[in-house]
């Protein structure tokens, strides 16, 4: 089935080099989180890599990457592209005083995943 985002599949190096750079690490997932946003847009990451994923995006949908970036639009654009890439990724909202982030575990390749048939993380056998 074709996208209606994508011209051709962002390369899942391009995609894993921005994680890399931007996210934190803890065993086989990447964390994405307001923090890692905030560090990725103050240090010029954010914007480099919306830059390099314009050419893959129909002219119709670059919207998602030309407005305002928020942290909101910008898990936009990474949800996009684990879908279109099939990433396994897994989300978990944190409550603290009355306000809420979404945070976000995406599956590093070449791992399994470790998700339930429920979607909630199985526990490691000790």
């Amino acid at each position: 089935m074709s996208s209606q985002i994508f011209k051709n599949p962002i390369p899942n190096d391009v995609f894993i080099h921005f994680l890399d750079e931007i996210a934190l690490k803890n065993h086989n997932k990447y964390i994405i989180n307001t923090i890692c946003y905030k560090k990725g847009m103050y240090n010029g990451i954010v914007e480099k890599f919306i830059e390099q994923c314009k050419p893959y995006y129909y002219l119709s949908k670059r919207k998602y990457l030309e407005r305002k970036l928020t942290y909101s639009s910008f898990v936009t654009i990474i949800r996009q592209i684990c879908n279109h890439s099939k990433i396994t990724y897994t989300s978990q909202i944190k409550y603290d005083k009355s306000s809420y982030e979404i945070i976000y575990y995406i599956q590093q390749q070449g791992e399994t995943s470790n998700i339930s048939p429920q979607g909630t993380p199985e526990q490691d056998d000790i």
